[in-house]
């Protein structure tokens, strides 16, 4: 089971942090959408460099409203309002955009992105929060496939949020306060649901383990057996906008700060004080 304990640190002064993700190398980004930028920490929370401002150019943004940095060597940015992703190395140079709005095929546009993620292969898998889809290019932006329409079924996409991938590069999405979970293909799996009378506002996998929050509540499942390990409650007065989980740390995006907190593995008998 896990315990969380107080508080470790806090770090930054964003005007709306949205977003957060770290590097194979243990860097944090984070994405102030406030600001129209996308800044860089070291992993005790230093601040190292920034990308953005306002604009629809190279390096700039437009709301930018989720990132992905966890895999590979480069790191994906939702840029929501400009309906593309802006893709940077993580010297935060830019690289190059994921564009298909302008496109006359149907299914290759996507608009207003919600989320990106990039699966072991390399493919880009993109948030559609205009035609409320999850849609796929490979790594050099080629359409490849896409669901969570209306003829997914009971996997069709009514109000999505975001999405995560687990280490099988099965696809999360949340979506009307409850998860959704597809296999690499596209077909739908199963739903996660919210307990009774809640709904999940944010979620994040890191590892074998799953992380989700609705309203103050903590829900802490383990993948590989769908089963829930621990839940939680956080200070209600401090619900964050946004969580990310990574090697035992939370981190708890706030409405100006980001508040890291350590998830500590303990025995059974210690819970129960035996």
């Amino acid at each position: 089971m896990e315990l969380l304990i107080p508080l470790l640190f806090f770090f930054g002064s964003f005007s709306e942090p949205v977003d957060l993700d770290h590097d194979i190398e243990g860097h944090l980004y984070v994405v102030d959408a406030g600001r129209d930028l996308v800044v860089k920490y070291s992993s005790k929370g230093d601040s190292l460099d920034a990308v953005g401002g306002f604009g629809t150019g190279t390096e700039e943004f437009d709301h930018p409203i989720a990132l992905y940095a966890r895999r590979g060597t480069d790191l994906f940015v939702a840029d929501h309002n400009n309906h593309r992703i802006q893709r940077f190395d993580r010297r935060l140079d830019y690289v190059t955009t994921l564009f298909t709005r302008d496109n006359p095929d149907e299914r290759i546009r996507f608009g207003y992105p919600l989320d990106v993620a990039v699966s072991r292969q390399g493919d880009i898998v993109v948030l559609d929060g205009e035609n409320y889809r999850v849609a796929i290019f490979n790594s050099v932006g080629e359409f490849v496939r896409s669901f969570g329409d209306i003829t997914s079924g009971e996997g069709r996409l009514i109000d999505p949020i975001s999405l995560e991938l687990d280490d099988n590069d099965n696809v999360y999405v949340l979506d009307g306060g409850e998860i959704k979970v597809y296999d690499p293909f596209g077909a739908w799996l199963r739903t996660i649901p919210p307990p009774r009378d809640r709904a999940y506002s944010t979620f994040s996998i890191g590892g074998d383990s799953l992380v989700a929050l609705a309203d103050s509540l903590l829900l802490i499942y383990r993948i590989t057996d769908h089963a829930v390990e621990d839940s939680l409650y956080l200070d209600s007065s401090t619900i964050p906008v946004a969580t990310h989980y990574h090697g035992g740390y939370l981190y708890s995006i706030g409405a100006n700060r980001v508040d890291v907190l350590k998830l500590r593995v303990l025995e059974a008998e210690m819970l129960h004080g035996e």
